[in-house]
Parts: structure tokens; C-alpha cells; sequence
């Protein structure tokens, strides 16, 4: 087997959003960044879809809001309600809307960032983050590499990569950034663990093309119910009467014994679909790695922390992972900072993990599925505020994610 070697200043491992992101906002800053992944293309499977007011203002820092607002789309809000019911005609119409929550209206067609939902499905996404990353000119992909080996001493790192032409390839750099999902190549051979709990029940994420009858005054939807939950939400805009693309986030408390081939058989999605659609008829976790740093050696978005789907903080966790270790790296690297920061990275990356991503995606899957559908509005505090609509309530309720961007220059600069 063959032996190359490839040097750059970072090695990003993964070609995920995280690393994509990662690797534009250094190659923006002048950084030169080999990316390794060990698929052949960017994933076309279903993942995340939505993000949130702190992502959408990196976006806009990173100079790519609008493009990617240009190729998605934005929605004013989103609700809560029970699953379908029984119609007059054969069919089903929608469960019963308990509450919602409404962004403020759009006025003279501006849609600065955070002001509305943005959608668009993180396969897209990638395409968009590794055109812009390739094109400052710092960035360069290896496709179907596959991390086995790590090594590192007080001046560089290396990384052994199998190729798929199956030889040998070793990259050296200053420091790794593990982006390579929740089965982290990057983390293992670190020796990090993860710890935390396991749900008893797994989330299915399904696209499927349905024909509109209507569409809901909020097209992103919470199904409330103690058995048959999901997080029904549109891939493009839609429109009545037309096709349309909806992911259907399903919730299956099903024997645990079942294979994920058994979990995605058809007649079972099938009946899945028969519960949770309305119209006419014809094994999540939740982790959080000891430590985010190890040496030159950096973890990030799922290779760091998982946790559950419900909400959609995941993606959007780990897209601000990228901005905080962008930042961090760049103070390292151009501006001659302490090594020591990128410690203060891993501590406030999992301090907010544990305080703010972990209990809402949590409360957010509880909410949805361990509850009455006909009381939940009046015994719980977060339905109970939606539907009073009082304004210092709710804006005590987007203040729980305050913070959840880290901003690194407040650590700067760094005591002895």
C-alpha cells in the first residue's frame, strides 16, 4: 500500500455541516483546512431542517444568510396539537391545535436573521457550506477516507487515513477537529467517552411526498400524544392542493429487540402514517462526551454531544460548536493566543450542552409524548404561557437560550 503524506494547519474529520461549517469559517480567515470524510459525496439522508435564531446570525456573520435563505424557506411559527381525527368523509383532518407560537409578522418583506424559522435539509446545506468553503481558496476535501490513526507531540498531529483505493494516507497538521458524527472515528481513538442516558424508545425520521387538502396556519407541527408523537414538518413551501415534501419525525416505543430493518419495514411505517396523517384515505440518545479537548485534538457537533431530535437543537448545537472552535482557533492560530483556550472551548461548549441543549431537548420530547393531550394545556407552564400569550412570559421563555452562542473574545484575554 501506497503512503501519502498532506499538510495544512487543521485537519477537519468529517463532511458533515459541522465540519463544512467549521472549515469555511477558517478558510474565510485565511486558515488552510484539509477536510477528510469517508463518504464518497456529501449524505443525502434525511437529517435536520431547521435553524434557529443563533445559527441564522452565524450565517450572517459567515456572510451565507441569504444564500442559504435563498434556497430554503421561512415560516412564521409553529404549534402544538393532537393527533388526526376522524372525518365525515373516509378520511382524517387535523388533530385539535392546544397552542402555538407565532413570530412577528414580516413588514416591508424584510426577514432579517432570526426573525422567522428557516428550513432547508442539511443535505442542501452542505452543498452550500462546501461551495463556499472551497471557494476561499484555504479548503480542500478528501472524499472516501476513513480515519484509523491518531498521533500527536507538542507541535503537530498526524492523522492516518485508509483511502478508498485502499492505501495509506497520513495528514499533518496543528490540530484536529473530530466533526465525524455520534460513531466518532476522532473520539475513539482519543479514548473519549460519552456519557449519559439512552431513551427506551427510537425516532424515525422519514420524507414523504403528500398531496396538500389543506394547509395549517403553522405548517410546523408538535403531534402531542402518550403513544403516537412526531414533529411533522414541511421540505418545501406548501401549497393546497399541490405535492409536497414533509419529514415526519415519528416516535416508535416499540420492543427494543427490533432491528432498525424491522423499525423501517413499510406495512409498520405504514400504520405509523395511517395514525399520524391527516387527508383523504385510499434508538435516539442523549450523550455529552468527559471532555471536547484531548491535546491538538478537538470534538465537535455529534462526535462531542447527542441528544434527542425533538426541538431541533442538535444540528443547530453543533453549527455553533463550529463558530466557537472557529473563533477559538483563529485567536490561536493568526492571532498568537494560549493553547489553553481551546480548554475554555470544551468547558463552555459542555457547560451549555448540560444547562441549556440537554433539559430543553428533553422537556421539548416530554412534552410531546409522556402527556394528556386533553389536560397538558393547563398542567404545564411552557403550553400555559403560549396560550396566555402574556409578553413577559414569553419573552422569559426565548431568554432560556441566551447564550447559547459562544462569543470567545470575552474570554480574552487569558489570566496566567
Amino acid at each position: 500500500m501506497a503512503n501519502e503524506h498532506c499538510q495544512s494547519t487543521v485537519i477537519v474529520v468529517g463532511a458533515g455541516p459541522v465540519g463544512l461549517f467549521l472549515a469555511l469559517l477558517l478558510g474565510q480567515a485565511k486558515i488552510s483546512v484539509q477536510v477528510i470524510e469517508k463518504l464518497e459525496d456529501i449524505s443525502p439522508a434525511p437529517r435536520a431542517i431547521g435553524y434557529t435564531e443563533p445559527v441564522q446570525l452565524a450565517f450572517d456573520d459567515a456572510g451565507i444568510y441569504e444564500r442559504v435563505k435563498s434556497e430554503g424557506f421561512l415560516m412564521s411559527g409553529m404549534c402544538w396539537r393532537k393527533r388526526p381525527v376522524e372525518d365525515r368523509n373516509g378520511g382524517k383532518r387535523l388533530g385539535d391545535e392546544l397552542v402555538s407560537l407565532a413570530l412577528p409578522p414580516i413588514t416591508d418583506g424584510e426577514t432579517p436573521p432570526g426573525s422567522q424559522i428557516l428550513t432547508l435539509p442539511q443535505s442542501k446545506l452542505c452543498k452550500i457550506l462546501l461551495d463556499e468553503a472551497l471557494a476561499t481558496g484555504y479548503v480542500s476535501v478528501d472524499w472516501g477516507n476513513s480515519v484509523v490513526g491518531l498521533s500527536q507531540d507538542d507541535d503537530s498531529i498526524t492523522v492516518t487515513a485508509d483511502t478508498k483505493h485502499n492505501e495509506s494516507k497520513s495528514y499533518i497538521g496543528k490540530y484536529v477537529v473530530g466533526c465525524d458524527g455520534g460513531k466518532s472515528s476522532v473520539r475513539k481513538l482519543l479514548g473519549v467517552r460519552l456519557v449519559g442516558h439512552t431513551w427506551p424508545d427510537r425516532v424515525v425520521a422519514t420524507d414523504v411526498r403528500v398531496t396538500n387538502r389543506d394547509v395549517p396556519r403553522f405548517p410546523v407541527e408538535f403531534i402531542v400524544d402518550p403513544e403516537h408523537w412526531a414533529l411533522v414538518s414541511p421540505l418545501e413551501p406548501p401549497v393546497p392542493g399541490k405535492s409536497t415534501m414533509w419529514r415526519y419525525t415519528i416516535g416508535t416505543s416499540v420492543d427494543q429487540h427490533l432491528s432498525d430493518e424491522e423499525i423501517l419495514e413499510p406495512s409498520r411505517l405504514a400504520r405509523e402514517f395511517e395514525i399520524l396523517m391527516a387527508g383523504p384515505r385510499p434508538l435516539e440518545y442523549t450523550r455529552l462526551a468527559t471532555t471536547m479537548r484531548r491535546g491538538r485534538c478537538i470534538l465537535a457537533g455529534d462526535a462531542a454531544h447527542l441528544n434527542t431530535p425533538a426541538g431541533g437543537l442538535g444540528l443547530s448545537n453543533g453549527l455553533l460548536d463550529s463558530d466557537a472552535i472557529a473563533q477559538t482557533l483563529i485567536y490561536i492560530i493568526n492571532d498568537k493566543q494560549p493553547e489553553s483556550l481551546l480548554d475554555v472551548y470544551s468547558d463552555e461548549r459542555r457547560r451549555i450542552f448540560q444547562f441549556i441543549v440537554d433539559p430543553i431537548s428533553t422537556a421539548n420530547k416530554l412534552r410531546v409524548e409522556r402527556v394528556d393531550p386533553d389536560t397538558v394545556v393547563q398542567d404545564d407552564w411552557f403550553y400555559r404561557t403560549l396560550k396566555e400569550r402574556n409578553p413577559k412570559k414569553m419573552r422569559a421563555l426565548g431568554q432560556a437560550y441566551d447564550g447559547w452562542r459562544t462569543d470567545m473574545s470575552k474570554f480574552l484575554p487569558l489570566g496566567p
